[in-house]
Parts: structure tokens; sequence; C-alpha cells
């Protein structure tokens, strides 16, 4: 660019003498020339580079992409294995395209550390006779622990079974449609029962001030990954951290007050 200019000037100052027409007017027909050229050429590639960013947007849009809806249910202290109930996690498609075949993976974020917590609840012996049992599933090799509590109620001695959970839990949840062509359409994932009546224990057993902290403290926290297929067979993963919130809301459910917890999503970049 700094050497053209030069070159330009010398050209055109050069006295072939087989030239008619001044100077100045070869300037202005070249300049225009290479002006248009240039000019031109710049809009092309303006174009060109818009229509790619247009055709990669088109493209991304019409992806699908899948997000966790907030879920609200209810915990009871008192609630036996009788009444717990499957917690479940409703997938939708916010992308412009089918997901087929999503597949589920949901795994506690530290296993360990709610295994550590519900040991050091009873060797505290907080409230009541608490039991933990962890092992290793020999069908699968996924870690395991069953919880149960032995409670008097009117001078009677009663076992209650808070379930048993593993560490991770997979499911096949099928395809799920664009909320753009049905606003009610999702995939859902049912957390076993078990995990509730794990929940429902810890958030019973938990003195009232301390049970917005408790949950603040992760012990429930868990990952929830989606593997799944775009109409034309591309692959894609997605992560998300699903952590439980206590509302601080009361309700009556059968009789009973019965606290609102929200089970969370927050989407992790891979």
């Amino acid at each position: 660019m700094i050497i053209f200019p030069i070159v330009f000037n010398f050209l055109f100052l050069w006295d072939s003498k087989h030239m008619n027409g001044n100077t100045s007017d070869w300037f202005t027909l070249y300049g225009g020339i290479l002006s248009g050229m240039i000019g031109g050429t710049l809009t092309f590639l303006g174009v060109k580079i818009t229509l790619k960013h247009k055709d990669k947007r088109n493209e991304e849009e019409k992806k699908p992409k899948l997000d966790i809806l907030d879920q609200h249910f209810l915990l009871n202290a008192g609630l036996s294995y009788d009444h717990r109930k499957n917690i479940e996690i409703k997938v939708q498609n916010l992308g412009g395209s089918i997901a087929k075949n999503i597949e589920a993976k949901l795994k506690f974020k530290d296993f360990d550390k709610l295994i550590n917590e519900a040991e050091n609840r009873a060797n505290k012996g907080i409230k009541d006779n608490l039991y933990i049992n962890s092992f290793i599933d020999p069908r699968n090799e996924v870690k395991r622990a069953s919880l149960s509590v032995e409670l008097d109620i009117d001078h009677k001695v009663q076992d209650f079974i808070f379930g048993n959970i593993g560490e991770v839990y997979f499911r096949l949840i099928g395809n799920c449609i664009p909320i753009e062509l049905d606003f009610r359409s999702y995939a859902g994932f049912e957390v076993p029962s078990d995990v509730h009546g794990w929940i429902t224990y810890f958030w019973g057993s938990t003195n009232w001030d301390k049970r917005g902290e408790f949950f603040q403290e992760g012990v429930f926290d868990m990952i929830l990954e989606l593997k799944y297929h775009s109409i034309d067979n591309k692959e894609f993963i997605q992560k998300f951290n699903l952590s439980f919130k206590d509302q601080g809301l009361s309700e009556i459910e059968n009789g009973f007050s019965v606290e609102v917890l929200t089970l969370r999503s927050t989407e992790i970049p891979i």
C-alpha cells in the first residue's frame, strides 16, 4: 500500500512522447478505475463475510439445545417410606430441531461428602438412632448407601427406611421436540424416591434456623449429563449442575405443614 502510490506516480510522470492528453486526465481515469476495483472487492468481501455469519447463525438456531426447568416439590419431616415421591427433572428443548435419543447420566457431585454427613449425624446421635450402610453394588460397581432410622413413637420403637441411593443413575429419556412447536413438551427424568427420602430425613433432622445453610453447603448437589443427537445425527453433550434451595415457604398437604424446596439448574460450559 505504501509502494503503490510511488510507482503509480513515477509511471504517470514518465514522458513516453506517445501519449495524448494531460497527466491529470490519466490520473483521474485510472484513479477512478482502481478505486472502483478496490471498492468492489471490499464490498464483495463484506457481503461474503456477512452471508457466512448469517449461515452460521442459522445453523446454530437450527440445532437442538436442552435446558432444565426449575422444579418445586414438598418436604414433610414426618413422611414415611410409603409417602416418598419421585423427583422429576424436566428437560426442555429451546433449540430449532428435535433432540433424539437423549441419554441422561445423573451423578451426585460429592457422594462421599453426603455419606460422611450421614455418618457424622449417626455418630452424634442427632435426633434418632440412625443407621448407614454403604457398599459397592457388585452388578455395576456403583457406590450405594442405605439409610434407616429407629423412632420412638408412643413408646414404641418403629423402623423407618428412608431409602437406598446410588452415586450415579442412568436413563434413556427418549426424544424432545422444540418448545416453539409445543410449549408443553419436555422429556422427564425421574429421580428415584429414595433420593427424596434421604433429603426428607436430612431436612427434618436439621434445626429450623440451619436448614437454609444446610442446602447451601451443596451436600445434595448433582451433575446431570445429557447426550443426544440432532436430526442429521450430529452428537451433542450438555452438563448441568443441580442444586436444592430452601424457599422458606410453607404449604398445607393432607393436614400437614410442608416446606417448599426448589431444584435449580446451571449449565456447565464444556
